[in-house]
């Protein structure tokens, strides 16, 4: 049995990104040796040119409780967690990926080596593979699990997904369950050592999908790496006039009704400007940090 398993993390709607993701994917990691899984709910998906595993996770099972019912099916320590529009836009350096895998094996402290992506222009790194990842701090005020590209010990992240909830609310709240879940995290500081995963998602510059939409660079970008028949149409491309029509549409109160438009024109906003007081901040989170405490006191898995 391999020590690690590539998890891919997707949906039923977004099927048109599975053919460029797993091309990229073997074009930039050709010998890649781990076995791949892919997350979705009902569809099934026959990858032409490597062995992809699907597993199904129904439709009525939230963002976290598909995740737990898939990762409950992996067998090996560690997972490699991407999503399906983290499309790789360089080879995989792969000593910086084995030196990852080797850090977390060695140190049993270890439940995360994070891989965020590159959102803007970067300066020339040095080539420090030993000094590269670093632990980051248990800070109140640092997203230290956001979503993604991450090695993960398989029983952490079922540590983490705690109950039911979508994406962003895992970010928000598992950010203050890793402060009691009892491991270390670790990050890769680019400035020391080239991205082992390169990929950006920043709407003007990056390759993904966005509200539902393809950003405006996939195409080309695909089309550069020989991936030509992938479908644009059902998603659409994401344009300046299509943000604007859906920033109408979610403010439309006799479309998304009165309740959810009270709470995006007024609770919302509010909600995010409290975020920024640092001790409103610091009482909400102090608040859920005793609520995950007791949690995990009498958490059994």
């Amino acid at each position: 049995m391999k020590d690690c398993t590539i998890l891919v993390n997707s949906c039923d709607l977004y099927e048109d990104t599975w053919y460029p993701f797993f091309k990229l994917l073997q074009l930039q990691w050709p010998d890649c040796p781990y076995d791949v899984v892919l997350n979705t709910e009902t569809k099934q998906y026959d990858c032409p040119f490597m062995n992809v595993k699907t597993i199904n996770s129904s439709k009525d099972l939230s963002w976290t409780a598909r995740l737990r019912y898939v990762l409950n099916q992996i067998d090996s320590e560690f997972v490699l967690f991407f999503l399906e529009d983290f499309f790789l836009l360089s080879p995989v350096r792969v000593e910086g990926f084995n030196k990852a895998l080797e850090i977390i094996k060695n140190d049993k402290s270890i439940g995360l080596m994070h891989f965020t992506p590159v959102e803007q222009q970067m300066p020339e790194p040095q080539n420090d593979i030993e000094n590269c990842f670093y632990e980051l701090p248990v800070r109140k005020r640092t997203l230290r699990t956001r979503v993604a590209v991450s090695i993960f010990r398989k029983d952490y992240f079922l540590k983490l997904l705690y109950k039911d909830e979508n994406p962003w609310q895992y970010e928000r709240e598992s950010h203050i369950r890793s402060m009691v879940a009892g491991y270390k995290i670790y990050r890769q500081d680019y400035s020391l050592y080239p991205p082992v995963f390169h990929y950006c998602l920043d709407h003007e510059i990056g390759i993904g999908v966005t509200s539902r939409k393809w950003l405006k660079n996939n195409k080309p970008f695909f089309e550069s790496m020989g991936i030509l028949d992938v479908n644009y149409d059902r998603l659409g491309i994401m344009t300046d006039e299509v943000k604007t029509e859906i920033k109408k549409e979610q403010s439309d109160i006799k479309k998304i009704g009165f309740k959810e438009w009270f709470y995006k024109k007024f609770k919302q906003p509010l909600k995010r400007k409290l975020r920024h007081v640092w001790f409103v901040q610091d009482v909400m989170n102090m608040k859920k940090y005793l609520k995950y405490k007791k949690y995990y006191k009498n958490y059994k898995g």
